[in-house]
């Protein structure tokens, strides 16, 4: 690490680069870096690995990054550690304790019942059956995040263990207000991690 004009720099040492070389685009850098990772492996040590041999095979650029830069790489590619999937998402939380997730789990878990009761239980557009049984759904998808399960369940299945209906009463009734709270689960998981790398 050097400091420069701009601030802390990045630079592998190697005498084969030429100094004269243009600085390595951040976009090109950061797409690089991407199609390599693991998303199993997204501590800093194997991200600055990858950096490490991109550097080393791009030799058409200096080998050189705003520090500042790199950290917003690194964030931004961290934050992968939610990968959406089907049905779902699969929570990878390396660095984050039990309780780190569990206290995540519980604020999302708030939102949704307050999403369930205030927009549909108030209004009339699910009785309190029905709540629960969302309710129920959400807390077993939850716990198969958490615990990286894919239980190959559809959203209909997971709402359907709770309020048994056929699948053309859930098309027409339920599938829109699952979707929907499914969006907003997903999303509210992925901003508090963001939060806390």
């Amino acid at each position: 690490m050097n400091k420069s004009i701009n601030g802390y720099t990045v630079t592998i040492n190697c005498d084969e680069f030429d100094k004269n070389l243009p600085r390595f685009p951040i976009d090109l850098l950061e797409n690089e870096i991407y199609e390599r990772i693991d998303h199993r492996k997204l501590t800093t040590p194997n991200l600055l690995e990858i950096l490490h041999s991109v550097f080393k095979e791009k030799k058409c650029f200096y080998p050189s990054v705003l520090l500042i830069e790199l950290v917003h790489i690194f964030k931004k590619i961290q934050s992968y550690e939610i990968i959406n999937m089907e049905n779902g998402l699969e929570i990878y939380c390396e660095d984050k304790t039990n309780y780190d997730i569990q206290q995540i789990r519980g604020e999302v878990e708030f939102i949704l019942k307050q999403k369930l009761i205030f927009t549909y239980f108030y209004s009339g557009k699910l009785n309190i059956k029905e709540v629960e049984a969302y309710l129920r759904a959400f807390n077993d998808m939850f716990d198969d995040w958490c615990e990286r399960f894919d239980s190959g369940a559809s959203l209909y299945e997971y709402l359907n263990r709770h309020l048994p209906m056929n699948r053309e009463e859930y098309e027409n009734t339920y599938r829109s207000k699952m979707e929907y709270l499914l969006k907003i689960v997903q999303e509210e998981f992925k901003n508090r991690l963001i939060e806390n790398l």
